[in-house]
């Protein structure tokens, strides 16, 4: 049985009687089902990152993306998304993002410097308009 969200297990799940899911400490979580351990809740609000990629996505002609694999899917971690690095495995928190020759066109949101993590940025070779706008927002 995997553990439920807000618990863990070395191996995401009871596998007897000796290894059951232990509940999350204060301040972490494990948002979902089958977690090996919990991450602290400080600023890596994986909601709040999925929407700003959304609104990424929609801004910059998404849809006409030449490779758009996982984007917008809400059964798969914005950490698998096509471009998308995250910290680790475990944290689903962006650390880079990488769309560069990729038929982006419009204009970068400003709500991109919202991604706590954020450390960089490839656009390269699309039709876009950076405004640096909201950058006194990066962490």
């Amino acid at each position: 049985i995997l553990c439920p969200p807000n618990t863990f297990s070395p191996y995401g799940r009871q596998l007897d009687d000796d290894t059951s899911c232990a509940p999350c400490a204060d301040g972490t979580s494990a948002k979902y089902y089958g977690s090996f351990e919990c991450v602290s809740d400080s600023g890596n609000d994986s909601m709040d990152q999925r929407a700003i990629l959304e609104d990424l996505y929609k801004s910059m002609g998404g849809e006409n993306w030449l490779v758009d694999s996982n984007w917008l899917d809400p059964s798969v971690s914005i950490c698998e998304w096509h471009g998308i690095s995250c910290v680790s495995s475990n944290e689903e928190s962006v650390k880079s993002i990488h769309l560069s020759q990729n038929h982006l066109e419009g204009t970068v949101p400003a709500s991109i410097f919202q991604l706590p993590e954020l450390k960089e940025l490839n656009f390269a070779r699309n039709t876009i308009t950076m405004s640096y706008q909201g950058i006194d927002e990066a962490t």
